[in-house]
């Protein structure tokens, strides 16, 4: 799937997926903490941009994507999901 730029996630942890995410676009991505890369993922990504898969990502798990930079990304929880609990 990579060769066609396609990424195909099935039952990833979100470590697993950031460090696929880090080889193709060129990026680092941090976590907030170490709970949120045990977070398990499934999806397809075809010919996407980072920022629409990231922004799915957190979507699906309630999460936030911040940009130190255009290459350093952290993901962290998104408290606005805590404070609805």
């Amino acid at each position: 799937a990579w060769t066609k730029n396609n990424i195909v996630l099935e039952h990833q942890t979100l470590r697993e997926t950031a460090k696929i995410l880090e080889n193709n676009y060129n990026v680092t991505i941090d976590f907030e903490d170490a709970e949120l890369e045990e977070l398990i993922i499934t999806g397809k990504f075809k010919e996407e941009k980072i920022e629409n898969i990231l922004a799915s990502i957190a979507f699906v798990k309630k999460l936030k994507i911040e940009y130190l930079t255009k290459n350093q990304i952290i993901i962290r929880r998104d408290k606005n999901e805590l404070l609805k609990k």
